[in-house]
């Protein structure tokens, strides 16, 4: 299981394969005491958490959170090991980078850049400008590696139905560095959005078909709202919110009542399961 604590959705970009373009919910930054709230949840209930992923990136960018260094500072001071987050590239500086470097908490940092081509990136990526993305990565990557590689980088291409025969050697070409995983994300459909969307890949499946609620991912909106799923960027399947307690009897009860109706094929409460292929692989192991 993994976690993930969305820091805020709100962005610089409104990229096409992206629901937060969509404004489906309200968006925000989190409290910083509802962050520590969470936090300390979290290790209250199980310890080994700190040694276990948090995603914190959630649906915004998080370098626009003007709490972010506040965040990552309590991660540290709790001993936090396997924090990661993704981020578009747009708004990175030497002193951010330099500053990240600081920390001891990442397992690893992923940069999006979405395509070694110009046009497809930016029309991917709406708002980003391809040569500032591809000059950040460059400095990232290096500046990491003079600091004796704190954490791993990833740099992303993402596979749509715009750039099939693309690969991540085109990627590390463009990039020219080592020592950087280079990653392939398939755009594969997203809850609420169009499905005449021009990047879906052909035969497309939400998240590849595979059922994620509540047993692989829980995530924490902003707000403090939890959902069963790291795919659910709408609010139709919240099942508490954290300062309710994350794990007390009433929030529990609700998050199983969800579990089992989702196992037994039961989503009238489930709308945003109910539209999901990952659906079937849950309800065909019961």
């Amino acid at each position: 299981m993994f976690h993930v604590i969305e820091l805020g959705n709100i962005c610089n970009l409104e990229c096409r394969s992206c629901p937060t373009r969509l404004y489906i919910r309200p968006k925000g930054f989190m409290d910083l005491d509802i962050f520590k709230n969470i936090v300390e949840q979290y290790i209250a209930y199980d310890d080994s958490i700190k040694k276990t992923r948090v995603v914190i990136h959630g649906y915004g960018d998080i370098l626009l959170n003007p709490h972010l260094w506040d965040y990552l500072d309590y991660f540290q001071e709790r001993g936090f090991s396997r924090i990661d987050f993704s981020d578009n590239a747009m708004l990175l500086t030497e002193e951010i980078i330099e500053k990240l470097c600081t920390y001891k908490i990442f397992s690893f940092i992923k940069l999006s850049l979405n395509s070694s081509r110009k046009d497809t990136m930016e029309y991917i990526n709406t708002g980003s400008n391809f040569e500032t993305v591809v000059n950040n990565i460059k400095m990232f990557i290096d500046i990491v590696a003079k600091r004796d590689n704190p954490f791993q980088v990833w740099v992303q291409l993402m596979k749509t139905n715009l750039n099939l025969d693309e690969t991540t050697d085109d990627i590390r070409r463009l990039i020219g560095r080592t020592g950087v995983v280079y990653s392939e994300t398939p755009i594969m459909g997203m809850l609420e959005c169009n499905p005449t969307n021009n990047l879906l890949m052909p035969d497309f499946k939400f998240w590849g078909g595979t059922c994620l609620f509540s047993q692989e991912s829980r995530m924490v909106h902003w707000d403090g709202d939890l959902v069963g799923c790291c795919v659910d960027n709408s609010k139709m399947q919240v099942y508490g919110n954290a300062r309710d307690g994350i794990y007390s009897e009433k929030v529990e009860s609700k998050r199983q009542q969800l579990q089992d109706e989702m196992e037994r094929g039961d989503y009238k409460n489930l709308h945003a399961c109910e539209v999901c292929e990952g659906k079937d692989n849950r309800v065909n192991k019961k």
